[in-house]
């Protein structure tokens, strides 16, 4: 595998902000940052990404740290971003607009955190469900099927699961058109106006986008939490004492503020 040097940027408080990496050859290299941080958490996708350090908003005008490490030589520096002379923010304006960042990154991470987590419980589900029936089919007589109770609990496990996803966001395998009700959708109004649309700081409009937002991630998040806490810890429960384990103890589920 060809070398390459990690590379970090940290801003102003240390906090490393940004890390990829670039071909290291012998000689002179050169490595391009276009000046954006590491990218939100990723909703689960068809296929994986490409990008596995995918970039996210781009920062705000300041002073970043550097650090260039191949093994274990590390070269360090600093880097001054520069405002866009278009733009006529403040600094007080470009704060406002890293405060909404950070808040819109809260919401994003919360709600990939839950639906990974609903989807790898679905997949245990699963995974329980096919150690009953491989059970059953060694011992039952032939000719003899009843229902498992284990089994039946996990189909309507499931079926709940489907529908608290469903209120989380519009997976990539759903069919047809969907009505944009979940918090994903709610989100997505929210970074494509404070992000996407303009470099000035967020407006009230804008604002009122992203705590629509935050104000449907906490009403769903609260259900999430609240499901996994009864319902799931109930299912747990009755597959502990069929002496099958997969599924962890897990905490809640929060929107974290920034």
């Amino acid at each position: 595998k060809p070398k390459e040097v990690e590379i970090r940027i940290a801003d102003p408080s240390g906090t490393v902000i940004r890390t990829f990496t670039a071909p290291a050859h012998q000689g002179l290299n050169r490595a391009v940052w276009n000046l954006s941080r590491d990218g939100f958490k990723q909703f689960p996708q068809e296929r994986p990404p490409e990008n596995q350090r995918p970039g996210g908003p781009q920062v705000m005008p300041g002073t970043y740290q550097v650090a260039v490490k191949l093994g274990e030589q590390e070269a360090k520096g600093t880097v001054r971003v520069l405002p866009d002379p278009r733009s006529k923010n403040t600094e007080e304006d470009w704060r406002r607009r890293e405060d909404a960042i950070a808040r819109v990154r809260a919401v994003n991470d919360a709600l990939v955190e839950a639906v990974n987590r609903i989807r790898q419980t679905r997949a245990d589900a699963d995974q329980i469900v096919a150690k009953v029936q491989s059970a059953k089919k060694d011992q039952a007589p032939p000719g003899e099927s009843k229902p498992d109770p284990l089994v039946e609990a996990a189909g309507k496990l499931k079926g709940d699961l489907d529908k608290l996803e469903r209120r989380l966001w519009v997976p990539y395998d759903a069919v047809g058109i969907q009505p944009p009700t979940d918090a994903a959708s709610k989100l997505f109004d929210a970074y494509g106006a404070v992000v996407f649309f303009t470099w000035a700081p967020p407006s009230p409009t804008h604002l009122e986008y992203l705590r629509v937002a935050e104000s449907e991630a906490q009403a769903v998040l609260a259900d999430f939490n609240r499901f996994f806490a009864t319902d799931v810890a109930a299912f747990r429960k009755q597959v502990d004492e069929a002496k099958i384990r997969l599924l962890p103890d897990l905490e809640p589920v929060e929107l974290k503020k920034p």
